[in-house]
């Protein structure tokens, strides 16, 4: 693992802001929003590699910033994990077709936010250098 991998992390609840923070500053470098359009802004400005993307969040949703994002030709690599309390199959529907790569259901372990993590990067580095 690189701190050189950027995340964004689009969550308007403090609380798991801080824990996600918690669970990732030591290895990757992170950039937080509080709402959908400041989400926009900074994957725009700081062209992550992957995107923690909360669902329920002010001014646009997840579903929305996915799709806007899937829109630019520079945000096609970047990885996409909706992290959402909601937890029905018609909103994991509606991610994917937002063009979204995962889930993380709320309330998650931190345990298991750093492993999905690692592992996307791990085959994303796969998938690059074969």
């Amino acid at each position: 693992m690189s701190k050189s991998n950027r995340i964004l992390i689009a969550e308007d609840d403090e609380m798991v802001r801080r824990i996600i923070k918690e669970v990732l500053q030591d290895d990757y470098e992170l950039y937080f929003a509080e709402n959908g359009s400041e989400a926009l802004q900074l994957a725009n400005e700081h062209k992550p590699d992957l995107l923690l993307l909360d669902i329920m969040m002010p001014e646009k949703n997840g579903f929305e910033v996915c799709r806007e994002l899937r829109k630019d030709e520079e945000m096609q690599k970047l990885i996409v994990i909706m992290v959402t309390a909601l937890s029905d199959k018609d909103s994991e529907k509606m991610g994917l077709k937002a063009g979204a790569d995962d889930f993380l259901t709320k309330p998650f372990n931190p345990i298991d936010l750093r492993t999905k993590v690692s592992l996307m990067f791990r085959l994303k580095d796969r998938l690059l250098n074969d």
